[in-house]
Order: structure tokens, then C-alpha cells, then sequence
């Protein structure tokens, strides 16, 4: 199978769209935490 020489534009345009794909926000991130002084069980 012959290897295609990769242009600098279809490169770039490949990397736009993967970046998009990998990080698609859902919805906001909310995050509570508590802090205690011993160790606490799950």
C-alpha cells in the first residue's frame, strides 16, 4: 500500500477537527469536597 504525502493545509485541517472531537464539553463541572482531620471509608 503506497504512502500519500501529507500537505501542511490537510494537516492542519485534520488537527482542527480532531480537537474538537476529543474535548466536547457536556455540561459544567461542579465538584463538592469535605475535609476531615482521620480517615473516612468510601
Amino acid at each position: 500500500m503506497p504512502y500519500e504525502k501529507v500537505r501542511p493545509e490537510s494537516l492542519k485541517s485534520m488537527l482542527r477537527r480532531m480537537e474538537k472531537s476529543i474535548y466536547v464539553p457536556l455540561s459544567d463541572l461542579n465538584v463538592t469536597v469535605w475535609v476531615t482531620p482521620e480517615p473516612v471509608q468510601y
